[in-house]
């Protein structure tokens, strides 16, 4: 498992101070939300997938140029709001909105402990990160052996970037 130094000092870990792992059980699901075998469900969903999500930032720029120069989404366009703000996209899609001028709250993470993205390129992705000193952590999940890399934006909202079990363990990794 790679580690490098987070920002606050001490050990990378979550709001809740705990490592992450597949393998801790939870409790069971009552009843009424265990999936049925037709549809994935015993309802019909109103929500058909996730859009987008909202990053609060009072570094624009920087978390502009995080998000793009760094992970490659791009710069696109945007309703004419009242507030600063910019939309990133992925695949033609505007999968990130950064809205700017608001005051942040004490907690950056709020109630949402991290945004996950499918990433490719993994040995690129942390070599793009060591070489702009973000500090970041790789994971592998114990029963997918999907990759994952954590790290945060510039105002500290925690980013986890999800890759093919099959890409090769970046430099270092075991």
């Amino acid at each position: 498992m790679t580690r490098t130094t987070p920002r606050a000092g001490g050990r990378f870990a979550f709001r809740d101070n705990t490592q992450r792992r597949a393998d801790i059980v939870t409790a069971p699901l009552p009843e009424r939300y265990i999936p049925s075998r037709e549809h994935g469900g015993s309802t019909v969903s109103i929500i058909q997938g996730m859009n987008h999500f909202n990053v609060l930032s009072d570094k624009l720029d920087a978390t502009v140029e995080f998000y793009c120069d760094l992970l490659g989404l791009t710069p696109g366009p945007r309703p004419p709001l009242s507030f600063p703000g910019a939309w990133l996209y992925a695949g033609g899609q505007p999968i990130l909105h950064v809205s700017a001028g608001r005051a942040l709250p004490d907690d950056p993470a709020g109630v949402i402990d991290h945004i996950a993205f499918t990433a490719s390129g993994l040995a690129s992705a942390v070599a793009k990160l060591k070489a702009r000193g973000v500090p970041f952590e790789v994971r592998r999940q114990v029963t997918t052996r999907i990759w994952q890399v954590f790290c945060h934006d510039p105002c500290s909202a925690t980013v986890e970037l999800d890759f093919d079990p099959a890409e090769p363990a970046p430099e270092g990794d075991s």
